[in-house]
Parts: structure tokens; C-alpha cells; sequence
């Protein structure tokens, strides 16, 4: 990884994965309700797809230890907002 001087991401980097980050997450999302309206094989592959890259994500972040708001996914959890059916998410 390229830092600077401070140990830190540069600015371009950091808002490259920020931005990624929040793109992959509305992606996801997206899918999950393309599979909510029909359940084919593609929709349901495509499903698993980001839900392994989002899980990924947020488990590199932890790694390094990036504060997930950083990298644009605090806002989805991939096993209640991606594999749960859509009545199971109100709790």
C-alpha cells in the first residue's frame, strides 16, 4: 500500500474506496431486489456474488482496521440485508 508521509491513505485513494465501497453496497442491494421480484438462477448467482465481495470487504477493513464508514459500508450488513428473505428483515 502507498501511504504518505502521515501513514495514511492519500485523499484519492481514500475517496476511491469510499466511493467503491458505496457503489458495491447499492449494487447489492439492488440485486437483492431484482431476486425479491423473480428468483432465477442468474439473479440468485449474481446475489451470492456480492454478498461474498461485501462480506470481504468488511472483513479486510477489520483487518487493517479501517473504520468501515470509510470504506462505504456502514450502512449494510451482508447476512440481514443479503440472504435474509425480504420478511425476515423487519426483525
Amino acid at each position: 500500500m502507498i501511504l504518505d508521509g502521515d501513514n495514511e491513505m492519500p485523499d484519492s485513494h481514500a475517496n476511491y474506496l469510499s466511493d467503491m465501497g458505496r457503489h458495491v453496497a447499492e449494487m447489492a442491494i439492488e440485486a437483492k431486489g431484482k431476486l425479491d421480484e423473480s428468483s432465477d438462477l442468474f439473479s440468485c448467482g449474481k446475489l451470492m456474488a456480492y454478498y461474498e465481495v461485501v462480506s470481504l470487504m468488511k472483513q479486510q477493513a477489520d483487518a487493517f482496521q479501517l473504520p468501515i464508514e470509510d470504506v462505504g459500508l456502514a450502512g449494510i450488513d451482508p447476512e440481514r440485508d443479503l440472504l435474509q428473505p425480504p420478511n425476515s428483515q423487519d426483525g
